[in-house]
């Protein structure tokens, strides 16, 4: 995975993230933890926009991202009653970007992307119950890693790092100690190019995996 320039922030984020969960009191953990680990696939819903500034001393103006693979990793521990706490990694692999700059008005950027986020767990039903459906909500950053435009453009494009809100929903499946889960998580950003209106860019990951742990 390349994470690339300007990614300091998100690096950050992560070591904070690492710090909190091994700071965190014994009496939470032992309520129960569970690590999450999910595949799936990240579908952006817009073009990423006009960015006024991108490395070359001119504008170059995003188009459509191509779908990929997504994966998450995460870390949920127990709260109260129904609430639980989750720390999230979310990767969007890399894909072809379409590109219009200058003298190259159809070239291709490769783009991948990260979020790191923390969030607020609700699951409605009782513990009992073993089809369990539940909301998230919470924020944290994401982190655009945009590569050269071609082999004939040397100077790498410049990386973008946006604030955002995550919301979700998802269901989980309980089979005596296995814990099957699927959820669609909407990571939404103010836009990434540049613009005097004010737009938010959403970025969908549908994922599917198992929750190992005890609880």
């Amino acid at each position: 995975m390349i994470i690339g320039y300007g990614s300091r922030a998100t690096t950050l984020m992560l070591l904070t993230g690492c710090l909190c969960t091994a700071m965190a009191p014994e009496s939470a953990r032992a309520q129960g933890g569970y690590l999450i680990f999910q595949a799936g696939y990240y579908v952006p819903t817009q073009d990423l926009g006009l960015l006024a500034d991108a490395g070359f001393g001119q504008a170059v103006e995003f188009g459509e991202r191509e779908r990929s693979f997504a994966y998450s990793l995460g870390l949920e521990l127990a709260v109260s009653g129904p609430i639980s706490g989750r720390a999230t990694l979310a990767y969007g692999t890399s894909a072809d970007l379409a590109v219009k700059e200058g003298m190259c008005p159809e070239c291709e950027a490769r783009n991948n992307l990260l979020n790191a986020t923390a969030a607020i767990v609700f699951r409605p039903l009782p513990g009992g119950v073993p089809v369990q459906p539940y909301l998230l909500g919470g924020g944290g950053v994401k982190h655009y890693d945009l590569q050269s435009l071609d082999e004939l453009h040397r100077s790498p494009l410049h990386d973008q790092t946006r604030r955002t809100m995550l919301l979700g929903a998802g269901i989980e499946v309980r089979m005596g100690p296995l814990r099957v889960v699927t959820e669609l998580s909407d990571y939404i950003s103010p836009i990434f190019g540049d613009s005097d209106m004010e737009t938010t860019q959403h970025d969908l990951f549908w994922t599917a995996g198992l929750m190992l742990g005890s609880g």
